[in-house]
């Protein structure tokens, strides 16, 4: 066999082995539990990576860690968003930083519980859903609608279905 022959053949079976993983994990007949371990291993590990060490540092948008921060620690002490202070955002990011004070108290890794509260709720909310579609799938649905929507649309859209509203 000639090396671009072996080459060839390996590309190709490197290839057919994450086709084979790909249909593996976006089958419709593959355990939701084998999807939830799949995506959980890594996330956890995450999770331990970001919450073992004992300082968080911070050298990139340290201001909006202080800015939740700030902003859970008024909610924290009874006051009322947009009332008793005022900041140019909702107040969903506080709430959920001053839901990480209930865990680590006020400290940074209490903005870090907030973020791990997002990723659960996302996890809990994907492995609620009775169907799941690849993003092909997705696309010829939403053209089946609109023959001008995009790839770049539909990578951004939660979903687009004929049968459920967005």
């Amino acid at each position: 066999m000639s090396g671009q022959d072996a080459a060839a053949s390996l590309s190709a079976d490197r290839r057919a082995r994450l086709d084979g993983i790909a249909n593996a994990l976006t089958a419709l007949n593959v355990s939701p539990w084998r999807l939830v371990l799949v995506a959980a291993l890594p996330t956890m590990a995450a999770m331990w990576a970001l919450l073992s060490p004992d300082h968080v540092l911070s050298r990139e948008m340290t201001w909006d860690l202080l800015f939740s921060l700030a902003g859970a620690w008024h909610l924290h002490f009874g006051h009322v968003p947009h009332v008793d202070f005022h900041e140019p955002v909702g107040q969903l990011n506080f709430l959920l930083t001053e839901a990480g004070f209930l865990f680590f108290g006020p400290t940074p890794r209490a903005f870090l519980a907030g973020v791990l509260i997002v990723t659960l709720a996302i996890f809990a909310a994907a492995y609620a859903q009775k169907e799941h579609f690849t993003a092909e799938q997705l696309l010829d649905q939403a053209r089946v609608i609109d023959d001008s929507v995009s790839r770049a649309t539909v990578y951004r859209t939660p979903c687009v279905c004929p049968h459920r509203p967005l």
